[in-house]
């Protein structure tokens, strides 16, 4: 299977863990946290394909996303936020910006209920 995307500019984007997002459609569609959501495009294939996501971000989310149903999108420091545990942290292109690896994925393993994936 192929998933394609195209950015809100209409161009191709490349998808980084594909066979990761591949794997995760063979189950129940449950919900995710997406850390660090960016362009909002990893939060934009999970709606599509039923998932209920909150995204974090230091920045603002994408109007496409603000407008879904099943889409949260929280402002905040990760570190500080009050998050509910997900079945699903997906951490996609983020963990070169942290300061303290260790800590950032201690913090993932919090957001991630028992046997959830991270």
């Amino acid at each position: 299977m192929r998933i394609a995307i195209t950015s809100v500019k209409g161009m191709t984007v490349p998808i980084y863990g594909q066979k990761m997002i591949e794997r995760l459609l063979e189950h129940d569609r449950c919900h995710i946290t997406d850390i660090g959501t960016g362009w909002g495009i990893s939060s934009k294939i999970f709606l599509h394909y039923g998932f209920n996501v909150t995204g974090i971000s230091l920045t603002d989310g994408l109007p496409t996303n603000l407008e879904k149903e099943h889409y949260i999108h929280i402002k905040d420091d990760l570190f500080l936020a009050s998050l509910p545990p997900a079945d699903i942290v997906w951490a996609s292109m983020i963990i070169e910006h942290m300061t303290n690896v260790g800590l950032f994925l201690e913090r993932c393993k919090e957001l991630t209920k028992p046997g959830g994936w991270l």
